[in-house]
């Protein structure tokens, strides 16, 4: 499996030893992309900042800053504050729970934009705002697909460049992978939260999916890149999002492991 067609993804609440010892781990195995989530308890942009000091190359990305809680100039800032890469840097924003959604994105990607070198990515579930993203920023960042929604996303995605005649983006999905009965367990109960939000619920139904389709779980680690394979086939970027029973970094470690084998 091409690792330049991955991401590895893991919480931004989890230790910082832990995102240092990740990252890199990370970069020696080859990814292209290294991600924090963004959450109330998890600092991405300061979790980004360790992983910057222990490595050299591989795209440090958040996924993503809800724009309705830290606005461009306080991303920047902070950016600025962390002496974050902007080389190496890819910033996932989404709306949030601002309304409306569309304006405050595109103003606050014109912002980001004007002010840092680094790649912006919006978060986007509609297709109104993953129409937005080919107008105002360097990639898409999707959520939950089956490999036919994401398909079908990044062939959408094309078309719809093409109309307003703009350059194609690149197309970034989050894909949930666990190993073993530990990680599966937790894994099926972030799926039943995901099932109970409305956007996702509309979603997941109209694609005729569970949340847990949307994954890859595996039992033994062969199972791992036997299930990324055909996503990695159709995107520009699969991210491993990885669901551990514990947030160790020995777990994560057998993640890379597993896809490193194929």
């Amino acid at each position: 499996m091409d690792a330049r067609k991955l991401g590895f993804g893991i919480a931004g609440a989890v230790e910082h030893a832990t995102i240092r010892h990740v990252a890199a781990a990370a970069e020696a195995a080859g990814f292209a992309t290294f991600w924090l989530n963004d959450t109330p308890d998890g600092d991405s942009l300061r979790g980004l900042a360790e992983a910057a000091d222990v490595t050299t190359s591989i795209r440090l990305a958040t996924g993503v800053i809800p724009l309705d809680r830290q606005d461009a100039r306080a991303i920047l800032r902070r950016c600025e504050e962390l002496e974050l890469p902007a080389s190496r840097l890819l910033i996932g924003v989404g709306s949030g729970r601002a309304n409306p959604a569309l304006s405050m994105v595109s103003t606050e990607v014109a912002r980001l934009k004007q002010g840092t070198a680094a790649r912006v990515f919006v978060g986007a579930l509609g297709p109104r705002m993953r129409a937005l993203a080919i107008d105002v920023a360097d990639g898409l960042l999707l959520n939950m697909l089956p490999v036919g929604g994401a398909r079908q996303a990044q062939a959408d995605m094309r078309e719809t460049a093409e109309c307003r005649g703009r350059a194609a983006i690149e197309v970034a999905l989050y894909v949930r992978v666990s190993l073993g009965t530990a990680g599966r367990a937790r894994l099926e109960e972030e799926a039943l939260r995901y099932e109970q939000i409305p956007s996702y619920a509309v979603n997941f139904a109209r694609l005729g999916v569970r949340a847990t389709d949307t994954a890859v779980i595996g039992d033994v680690p062969d199972d791992i890149p036997r299930g990324l394979g055909p996503y990695v086939d159709e995107l520009d970027e699969t991210v491993v999002r990885a669901i551990t029973a514990s947030d160790h970094s020995e777990e994560y470690l057998a993640l890379i492991d597993a896809i490193g084998k194929d």
